[in-house]
């Protein structure tokens, strides 16, 4: 099924949550070009698990990247881009919010931990000298910390910031034991895997980064109904 196809748009970087109402809420950039030169926030909706899906509606008109879909045990969707989008009706509606605090780029999505606590992560490329092995400076992936439900945004700690691997666009999730695991993309273009990290103390230290089996793009985790890692 074609969720959006329009001659003179580059449609990317989609994410998908299913809502409590049972509406699929679709999120993507529509954009120029990979490296845009103009963007656009997108979101499409599907009553059916995906047969079929509406015409898309503008979430921001003047900006987009890589939009990522959280939906909230007592049903309110928060979608993290450059802003952070909140709707409390399933998706109807939207209001948007500054991301205070946060200075690193493409935000993952949010985890409730407890209470008012909400985690992400981004990453950001620090200095501006090339190192010689992945040939540009190094990245670095941070977490983020909001004590009052995302209207502000502390650093916490470092994920991973390793001298010649370029560890960045990471995924992270909760696991049923209670331990955050994070995937992160490896962009220094010599075909290394992806790498995990892990915390047991929500976020605040995390284990060395490891090589997976596993060799992709930005990746996206997610546990099935039956607690299965995916």
């Amino acid at each position: 099924v074609t969720i959006d196809r329009r001659p003179g748009h580059y449609l990317s970087f989609p994410d998908v949550a299913l809502a409590h109402d049972g509406r699929l809420l679709c999120a993507y950039q529509q954009s120029d070009q990979h490296v845009a030169r103009r963007r656009a926030l997108l979101l499409a909706e599907s009553p059916d698990l995906g047969a079929s899906w509406s015409t898309p509606r503008y979430l921001n008109p003047a900006s987009a990247h890589c939009p990522r879909i959280t939906v909230l045990e007592d049903g309110e969707v928060l979608i993290i881009d450059g802003s952070l989008y909140r709707s409390l009706n399933h998706g109807a509606n939207f209001a948007a919010a500054p991301l205070n605090g946060f200075t690193h780029d493409m935000p993952d999505r949010i985890i409730h931990l407890d209470g008012d606590r909400f985690y992400t992560t981004g990453h950001i490329h620090r200095g501006t000298a090339p190192q010689p092995l992945i040939r540009q400076a190094p990245s670095e992936q941070m977490g983020y910390l909001s004590d009052n439900r995302g209207g502000a945004w502390t650093p916490l700690s470092v994920l991973a910031c390793a001298r010649n691997l370029v560890l960045c666009e990471a995924s992270v999730i909760r696991l049923p034991d209670g331990r955050l695991l994070a995937l992160l993309r490896e962009n220094s273009g010599v075909f290394e895997p992806l790498y995990r990290v892990e915390s047991q103390d929500q976020g605040r230290t995390w284990s060395d980064p490891r090589p997976t089996p596993l060799i992709g793009h930005r990746p996206t985790l997610g546990l099935t109904s039956g607690g299965r890692l995916l």
